[in-house]
């Protein structure tokens, strides 16, 4: 999951969504407002409170994992070559990221307020925050 107190629904969602190579016009999107990637592997929800914006991706079939691997891999690679240059300025969302499961933060993100940025959170619908410009 990564969430930001700072982005817009939209720029989290975009952000993501390139770690994957993908965009919005991409996914298939459910009767709820979830997406999908193209391939039925990820499924995308986008909550938003008062606190901030997330984008939670779960896995839904063959690959799903590989692919959330992948694009938490991406950001880290980016961030390390940035840094090891002397340009690295945060992401560009200022997002977080955490592992959630069943309710509970992985421990690896222990002390993260990533719950605060779920709980009392409405789903927005995804077609209506990524097709609109930035």
């Amino acid at each position: 999951m990564w969430f930001s107190e700072t982005a817009s629904d939209r720029q989290v969602l975009r952000y993501v969504l390139g770690l994957m190579d993908l965009e919005v016009p991409q996914l298939l999107v459910t009767s709820a407002g979830f997406g999908v990637t193209p391939d039925e592997s990820v499924l995308i929800v986008t909550p938003k409170n008062d606190r901030g914006s997330a984008v939670c991706l779960g896995i839904l079939g063959d690959g799903g994992a590989d692919k959330i691997n992948s694009a938490i891999n991406r950001e880290w690679d980016t961030m390390r070559d940035e840094l090891s240059r002397g340009e690295y300025v945060g992401n560009p969302v200022d997002s977080k990221n955490a592992a959630v499961a069943q309710g509970q933060v992985h421990p690896d993100f222990e002390g993260s307020d990533v719950l605060d940025f779920i709980n009392g959170a409405v789903v927005t619908h995804i077609t209506g925050i990524g097709l609109a410009g930035d």
